[in-house]
């Protein structure tokens, strides 16, 4: 045998070595992970790369000149935001066919038939307590904190895109402390495990939420706004903000925003919130800014690892209901949802 044949054998050997060294350590990682890795889609195409880096730019620059045109035309606030919403839906629905996170989470129709049921039924009771009954007493106390102070509170004169990121600050400052506190305290996380309940993540997974949670986050960022006095040309922008935020977040879309990862709530980051682990459930939340997060120190994406498509939804329950009416009573049957493992969902998302 010639020495470039010895040299070759012994390379190839050398080879099957490495090979078989990092087996075991990689089904440890998987075992140790308690989750199948299923295949994760990165773009692959000039196209592709693009719109995972300019999607969600391009769609809030989209629909903020929108607004704009709306605005300056003197069509009806409510109407403009919920036209632009939807088309950012769309949007987000074109984006989940051509540029998956991952083919695992296809739509079910169970999960699809119950969210359009929290959007159509939830985002209503949610709009008719809080427009109707709290609106009066907000805008009460916003006349009455101004006239207390002698001035208004709230610096009407800037310009939209100015006003847009201090009103970001103000109500997602409280939007965080109740969402964290959602997941602290037991009785308020039987109303929020609905929104967690979610196997897979798509462009409607943002809309599952139980009325009362959903009107109480509305109600905490709402009621420091209006009793500012900001004006509702303001609060309509930033609603519409939120909007586009809600179905990039919880999108099946493979975004890669780099930087703005440190600014937005988008899917990269807010993923790893709905995760089994609870290290990385206690984090990232943030609605639709991270800010509050990146301060407080519950900010988290990992550079090491990608979040896997499998690890998603409660822990340990599986008597929780997938449907419409099951979700609404689950605060209230919360014993017998959690009878096989009484710790199971109690816990999720709670400091150790």
């Amino acid at each position: 045998m010639n020495e470039a044949q010895l040299a070759a054998e012994s390379r190839l050997e050398k080879h099957q070595a490495e090979a078989e060294e990092a087996e075991p350590k990689k089904a440890g990682e998987q075992a140790s992970s308690g989750h199948s890795h299923a295949r994760i889609e990165k773009p692959k195409t000039l196209l592709g790369k693009v719109l995972s880096v300019g999607a969600f730019p391009f769609a809030l620059t989209a629909v903020f000149c929108g607004y704009f045109y709306a605005l300056e035309k003197g069509y009806n606030l409510a109407v403009s935001i919920t036209v632009l919403a939807f088309l950012n839906l769309v949007f987000v629905m074109f984006l989940e066919k051509i540029l998956p996170h991952t083919y695992r989470w296809k739509i079910r129709w169970q999960a699809l038939k119950t969210d359009i049921l929290h959007v159509v039924f939830s985002d209503r009771i949610n709009y008719l307590v809080f427009e109707l009954l709290l609106g009066g007493v907000l805008l009460w106390i916003s006349l009455k904190v101004s006239e207390l102070f002698n001035y208004a509170l709230w610096p009407s004169q800037w310009p939209l895109l100015l006003q847009l990121p201090l009103t970001c600050l103000v109500a997602e400052f409280f939007h965080y402390w109740w969402h964290r506190a959602s997941h602290e305290f037991e009785w308020i996380w039987k109303f929020h495990a609905t929104h967690h309940s979610s196997e897979h993540m798509y462009f409607l997974a943002a809309a599952r939420f139980h009325p009362f949670d959903n009107l109480m986050a509305h109600a905490v960022q709402m009621f420091p706004l209006v009793a500012l006095g900001v004006p509702k040309e303001t609060l309509a922008l930033y609603m519409l903000f939120v909007s586009v935020q809600g179905p990039f977040g919880h999108g099946n879309v493979s975004i890669r925003l780099g930087p703005l990862n440190y600014l937005f709530a988008v899917a990269e980051v807010h993923r790893w919130h709905h995760s089994q682990n609870l290290q990385d459930a206690n984090s990232n939340y943030g609605g639709g800014i991270i800010f509050w997060d990146l301060v407080f120190g519950t900010f988290n994406l990992p550079k090491d690892r990608e979040h896997q498509p499998d690890d998603l939804g409660l822990v340990d329950m599986p008597r929780f209901p997938q449907n419409y009416v099951g979700q609404l009573a689950s605060p209230f049957r919360w014993g017998k949802l959690t009878k096989d493992d009484p710790e199971g969902g109690k816990y999720h998302g709670r400091r150790r």
